[in-house]
């Protein structure tokens, strides 16, 4: 190797600019669950972003030197680039797709290093919210559960089930093993309902009873979800929406949970909840009409939740033509994880080398 000494300006400025950019390399990812989490539930996470329609964010180098020589070059396969430099804004076309990002940095005719983006473009997400997933007696699920499960798996979506974690207790080796693989499949996403799904006139799982019992509850389903079924749950909602203080005191204190359905606003976990918009109406009932009068195209998120073991066979018909609605109207869904993983945390594209 030559000595320092020897080594021009403008290459002692070309190593540095490859060394910050091994460096930022390594910590450029926003993870916050565990690389099990993301490669099975959560697809999304192998691009650099993801952005809705029509909506912009930064692309820039995650570098802090000058290279007065330099020149960057931009390149993108769907929607624009606007501004030059090593920092520019993205700006998403009005379709759905993935956009391809090429930039080169060049140095006369010299590329001094290429950098390649992916992002993800969505017109809008769905979270669909199936509740009450429970051992019924049978080493298998009954028809309602497994027409619906084979539906969503026969449609490519993906769906969130709600666990009532005192199946697991009451439930056979069997019944564990089914669960489980609801999750390993990637089409469904486990998630916890309470472990008794109690609700009375006076009080209920999650309102009206102690802190103690709350927390308690929560780990009660957390733990047995870990031990039966190898799986972290990642998101909760009371069995009725039904919460008080205790609650948000209890699933504050639950790393795990990173999501909360109907939670409230001032926990610290993100909060989701119904935007207008209902497949039942009233509940247990799907509802098509009322769902087209209150479906609008320009929000950008829906979590929208059902109870498919309360359906008829007509019911679940209907459940099935709002679904294909949503699928015309090129929605994505997604699951808790992959909402919190990928598009709930909004952070700038960072160039890493």
């Amino acid at each position: 190797m030559a000595p320092l000494s020897s080594i021009s300006t403008r290459n002692l400025i070309f190593l540095l600019f490859i060394a910050c950019c091994i460096a930022s390399s390594l910590s450029c990812r926003f993870s916050p669950l565990t690389p099990a989490d993301v490669a099975i539930h959560n697809p999304y996470s192998s691009f650099d972003y993801c952005l809705r329609v029509k909506d912009s964010t930064t692309i820039g180098m995650a570098i802090n030197l000058s290279l007065p020589a330099a020149e960057y070059q931009w390149e993108t396969s769907l929607g624009s680039i606007r501004g030059h430099g090593n920092r520019v804004t993205y700006i998403a076309s009005g379709g759905g797709g993935t956009a391809r990002i090429h930039l080169r940095v060049l140095s006369g005719t010299t590329v001094l290093s290429e950098r390649r983006y992916s992002i993800f473009v969505y017109k809008q997400l769905v979270l669909l919210r199936a509740d009450d997933l429970k051992y019924f007696g049978s080493d298998i699920f009954p028809p309602q559960w497994e027409r619906f499960i084979g539906y969503i798996k026969s449609k490519g979506i993906v769906a969130a089930l709600g666990l009532i974690g005192r199946s697991l207790d009451q439930g056979s080796p069997a019944y564990d093993a089914m669960v489980a693989s609801l999750q390993s499949s990637g089409s469904f996403e486990i998630w916890n309902h309470g472990y008794t799904h109690d609700i009375t006139p006076q009080w209920d799982e999650f309102r009206n009873t102690s802190y103690d019992d709350q927390k308690n509850h929560l780990m009660l389903t957390q733990n047995l979800a870990s031990q039966k079924l190898d799986i972290t749950l990642h998101a909760f909602g009371a069995p009725g929406g039904y919460i008080d203080s205790n609650t948000t005191k209890a699933i504050d204190q639950i790393d795990d949970i990173k999501i909360w359905f109907g939670g409230d606003p001032r926990s610290k976990k993100t909060i989701v909840g119904p935007s207008g918009c209902f497949i039942e109406s009233p509940t247990f009932v799907p509802n098509y009409q009322n769902f087209i009068k209150t479906y609008s195209a320009d929000t950008s998120f829906y979590m929208l939740y059902c109870h498919p073991f309360e359906w008829n066979e007509a019911q679940f018909e209907t459940f099935q033509k709002i679904i294909d609605y949503l699928m015309e109207e090129g929605v994505t869904f997604v699951t808790p994880t992959q909402y919190y993983e990928s598009f709930a945390s909004k952070r700038n594209v960072r160039a890493n080398g």
